[in-house]
């Protein structure tokens, strides 16, 4: 017999490597899963890619394009051949939509191919991966005749072949290349290659040329298809990321997607605005081997995540839907209000295919969301947030019981492992104005850490606060809470941080030292910054600021760091890391023409519009010495970079969105060089450590 193969590439974002062994790699293998009811079609199988999903159904196979399908159909081949999955692959997909669990589609099976038997009289046809593209092979039986394959691009404006020999299948602005076929047999001498070209037979439709070649013997035409801009479905955002101790990694955002699991699928303008969680996790070597979806019949969308020794991740963020996945001892089984926090824990692979280990609302009539989350030395999950209700669930001995404002700040903490009473303590905690907390850390012996901002003139201030006043359009804001202690005693610091303008923290994280990190941006010219600064004075109309708080033997907390960091834009910072030597990554996003880079840059120029940026300062250093890497990461568009996280070698993860029509990673020969307006997650891996003294430091 013999093959006649074909390549549709599901284009992946990845980037050569770049000097000193600096590359970002890309995690989007390529996988089959039979259609069980996830995706509103009618296909059997779905192949998923980070530019798209193919969708193979009885008699065609359909390629997703911006607005467009276009769809391969095998003229006069069997519509009813077939068809079934094979090479199955150990990952698999869990989609838990809604509390209906009979309607939960867990452990849906992964395949490195799907077979279609008898397409043609004697001739299988064959979808499989190469590397990060789809394949597909004509497996042609000993004395069967090739010609009768023909395939017609049903939906495409212009089918052509080119001088060069590669067929270009166009569909509105989009469209895509099939490159010259090559062709070969496997005899005993060796690889033999055969001539073959296309030949178009009908509109839009087309054949294999071939030469001559031994009949008795295998033969394979491989024609490569590189396509452009090959938008997925809807919108995927990417918001948080963290490390587990074996070095793979989780990540979790939204997606109006309905054909997950995949990381990056384009973005539609969509008729349903509901969006789902979602919750995926590679391993160490970059392969997918779990995606689950969580949500209900509304919004729902995660905003962090933090991974405990065990591999099991935790999840917060907000739910408007009535019917939002539950398990184990949930607090609360019913949406209160408008929108309530969620927390969720998912369990490591290895515990089975119920992942679902603990989930729960809480939250009272009003508007209310989880925006951080962390573990504590007891293994309790703290959460913190805000509510515009005022009858939020307090329990415990909360230091604040009621709200004093619109929007107050709230932290929860949970024992996912009690089958009942699994909230253990709530409380506000604000001013009469607009208060939100954006971090969460927990130190040992009960003290509970809270970073937010606030636009309160009359926050609780407490403790030897170094800055007692409320100074601008809004401050950035630290405290903390002793759970040892009752009710407002428990306030032990509070403090204000911010200049003469808007001030705004957007993560927290303490260290092993129990120093604290608080990130943001700042308009204010006056920020409180340090005489060992990396950057003293504001480079742009925003920019990014690092303070580091130290606690000494007293608990006494103190500014022992704090800088800018930007250029002559605006430079936001979302995203904070701290790995074990002290070293601090930052992410974000930056206007800027001249951001402050460092350490040989991956992306040394802006690819223009707003980039994502992720930066490494060591804040035992004074002043430039102290930016040891930074780097833009983006297309011509926008790349905002929301989440980031150091392994436990000190590499990094950067995770966010995409909306550029070229490919976010600089230096490459993308095979999708647009993206037609669409956005995508996306999700890179620094490998910091391969660049000589960068780990040292």
């Amino acid at each position: 017999m013999y093959k006649v193969v074909s390549v549709l590439a599901l284009c992946a974002v990845s980037a050569a490597a770049a000097p000193d062994a600096k590359r970002v790699m890309t995690m989007q293998p390529l996988r089959f899963e039979p259609n069980r009811g996830q995706s509103a079609t009618d296909a059997l199988f779905v192949a998923r890619g980070e530019r798209g999903s193919l969708l193979l159904k009885a008699g065609e196979v359909v390629v997703p394009l911006p607005g467009r399908e276009v769809r391969l159909q095998m003229v006069g081949g069997a519509a009813d051949a077939l068809v079934k999955g094979e090479d199955g692959l150990a990952s698999f997909t869990d989609y838990r939509i809604g509390q209906d669990k009979s309607r939960w589609q867990t452990k849906v099976p992964h395949f490195g191919a799907v077979r279609y038997t008898g397409v043609y009289p004697g001739v299988d046809l064959v979808f499989h991966g190469r590397q990060r593209e789809l394949e597909y092979d004509f497996v042609v039986a000993p004395g069967v005749d090739a010609r009768q394959i023909r395939v017609r691009f049903a939906g495409a404006d212009r089918v052509r072949i080119a001088r060069t020999g590669e067929l270009l299948v166009e569909a509105g602005k989009a469209w895509f290349l099939q490159k010259v076929p090559v062709a070969y047999q496997d005899l005993a001498g060796g690889r033999k290659e055969v001539r073959a070209r296309y030949k178009m037979v009908g509109a839009n439709e087309v054949a294999f040329e071939l030469g001559r070649y031994d009949r008795s013997a295998a033969l394979v035409i491989d024609p490569v298809v590189s396509a452009t801009y090959f938008g997925g479905t809807n919108t995927d955002i990417a918001t948080a990321v963290a490390y587990d101790a074996a070095g793979g990694l989780w990540i979790t955002g939204y997606t109006a997607s309905e054909d997950l699991p995949t990381l990056g699928v384009g973005y539609a303008e969509s008729k349903n605005p509901v969006t789902d969680v979602f919750a995926a996790h590679y391993s160490a070597a970059g392969r997918l081997d779990y995606v689950t979806y969580l949500g209900g019949d509304n919004d729902d969308r995660a905003s962090a995540i933090v991974v405990d020794n065990a591999g099991n991740a935790y999840i917060t963020g907000y739910t408007a839907s009535t019917n939002f996945p539950l398990g184990g001892g949930s607090y609360q089984a019913s949406n209160a209000g408008l929108r309530d926090v969620f927390i969720t824990q998912l369990n490591n692979l290895s515990f089975g295919s119920d992942s679902l280990w603990y989930s729960t609302y809480i939250g009272g009539t009003g508007n209310d969301a989880g925006n951080a989350i962390a573990l504590a030395p007891d293994g309790t999950v703290v959460i913190a947030g805000y509510t515009a209700s005022g009858d939020f669930p307090m329990l415990g001995t909360p230091v604040q019981t009621g709200n004093r404002g619109g929007f107050e700040a709230i932290v929860i903490r949970v024992d996912t492992t009690l089958a009942a009473e699994s909230v253990r303590y709530t409380s506000y905690l604000g001013g009469t104005s607009t208060d939100v907390a954006t971090g969460v850390a927990m130190g040992p012996n009960n003290q509970l850490y809270i970073s937010g901002y606030t636009m309160s003139n009359d926050f609780p201030v407490a403790g030897a606060a170094p800055q007692l006043e409320y100074n601008g359009r809004g401050d950035a804001f630290l405290a903390r809470f002793d759970l040892n202690r009752p009710g407002l005693d428990a306030l032990d610091f509070g403090t204000y941080l911010g200049g003469e303008d808007a001030d705004l923290a957007y993560g927290l994280k303490r260290d092993n030292a129990g120093r604290l990190y608080v990130v943001g941006y700042t308009m204010s010219t006056n920020f409180p910054v340090t005489a060992t600064a990396f950057q003293r004075e504001k480079g742009g109309e925003a920019d990014l600021f690092l303070t580091r708080f130290d606690v000494d033997s007293n608990r006494n907390i103190g500014v022992n760091y704090s800088t800018y960091l930007g250029g002559n834009a605006t430079d936001i910072g979302y995203g904070l890391a701290v790995d074990n030597s002290g070293r601090v990554a930052v992410s974000g996003y930056t206007y800027s023409t001249n951001f402050p880079l460092a350490g040989n840059a991956y992306q040394p120029v802006s690819g223009g519009g707003y980039d994502a940026f992720v930066s490494v300062l060591n804040l035992n250093q004074a002043g430039a010495a102290g930016l040891i890497y930074s780097t833009y990461f983006g297309g011509e568009a926008t790349e905002v970079g929301y989440g980031v996280a150091f392994d436990n070698r000190g590499n990094l993860a950067l995770g966010g969105v995409t909306t550029s029509l070229e490919r976010i990673a600089a230096g490459t020969a993308p095979a999708q060089q647009n993206l037609a307006g669409y956005s995508d997650a996306f999700v890179a891996r620094f490998n910091l450590c391969d660049i000589p003294g960068i780990c040292a430091q």
